[in-house]
């Protein structure tokens, strides 16, 4: 089990890979995914970074976990918001 606090400061106790646990890591910059967010390019920012970028906008807009949508649609928005 893992405790979340939310903006609210309530604290719950949530199983890891549920769908209440997916919602809240929804948009968030996550442990796991850190050397993404801080990982450069030889001329600024890294493309690991920028995907990373887009799947946390993408999950913010939708309200959906970014592995639900196809590879092709994330390089859609990609291009769009990082171009």
């Amino acid at each position: 089990m893992t405790t979340f606090t939310t903006e609210d400061r309530v604290a719950a106790e949530i199983v890891q890979g549920t769908i209440e646990w997916k919602q809240l890591r929804l948009g968030k910059v996550t442990a796991s995914r850190i050397s993404d967010v801080l990982s450069k390019g030889k001329s600024g920012e890294s493309a690991s970074r920028k995907n990373y970028k887009t799947e946390l906008v993408v999950q913010r807009l939708t309200g959906e976990p970014g592995e639900s949508f196809p590879f092709c649609f994330l390089c859609s928005v990609n291009r769009l918001l990082l171009a």
